[in-house]
């Protein structure tokens, strides 16, 4: 992998207001495709973070309203909040009771799903991801 370039993303903290963020693109040697390297903190086409997700799975799971829930988390508001919910209860759920993963704590969780599923939590589309565990 070299280099390719970078570009900024914006990302929602934990008060609501956006975190600009610089993504490196690598390109691979042999194949030449590009490829972003994200922090284990992002969930891929998502601007909310992980730990924020998962919080709006732990508020659902208490039985929160979706109002409730996006009042809770200030970087979601309640659309967010029930995409989120949808994706995981249709796509997530099952597979992390199939190998019985747990979602907490987040890096364990991370390190499960990518080595199971070759993909963040909560990432849908369906693209061959790595975890690197050591800095590159």
């Amino acid at each position: 992998m070299s280099v390719h370039g970078y570009y900024k993303r914006d990302v929602k903290d934990s008060c609501g207001s956006k975190t600009p963020i610089r993504i490196m693109r690598t390109r691979c040697c042999s194949c030449s495709h590009t490829h972003a390297v994200l922090p284990a903190s992002i969930v891929p086409y998502s601007r909310i973070s992980l730990s924020d997700q998962n919080e709006i799975l732990d508020l659902h799971e208490q039985g929160k309203s979706a109002s409730e829930i996006a009042d809770a988390v200030p970087s979601a508001d309640e659309n967010n909040v029930k995409a989120i919910v949808r994706k995981y209860l249709l796509h997530w759920l099952q597979r992390l009771l199939s190998e019985t993963i747990k979602r907490h704590p987040l890096p364990d969780l991370v390190c499960q799903c990518f080595s199971h599923y070759s993909r963040q939590f909560l990432q849908i589309r369906r693209m061959p991801n790595i975890l690197f565990l050591k800095t590159t």
